[in-house]
């Protein structure tokens, strides 16, 4: 028996929120830099409101390497330092109450 003219498709979905909703309001009001970086970086970010906020940092494993609670704010500039962390790709995720934005940074 021959499968011949026989096609198959394969769909992936491809997303970088790690699970939750990405919200565009927050990601135009986050600034992560300088990226790449040598160490440390400065998380800029203006929100509509004060919010609970947290900081993580994921190596692309998805293990959290990095934990910075701000708590209760409405705009701020926090300074983190990768600097003991392996060079490569990472991944920055913000969470202010129900809104999630995840940015990439490349340590060099």
């Amino acid at each position: 028996q021959s499968d011949f003219g026989t096609e198959y498709y394969y769909y992936f979905r491809v997303d970088n929120s790690l699970g939750f909703q990405q919200k565009d309001e927050l990601a135009a009001n986050l600034t992560v830099y300088p990226n790449p970086t040598e160490g440390k970086i400065n998380v800029e970010f203006t929100l509509n409101s004060v919010q609970n906020v947290q900081i993580e940092v994921y190596n692309l494993q998805g293990q959290v390497v990095k934990t910075v609670k701000i708590g209760q704010k409405q705009s701020d500039n926090i300074e983190i330092d990768m600097s003991g962390l392996v060079k490569g790709m990472y991944l920055l995720k913000l969470q202010a109450g129900d809104q999630l934005v995840t940015k990439p940074i490349v340590l060099q």
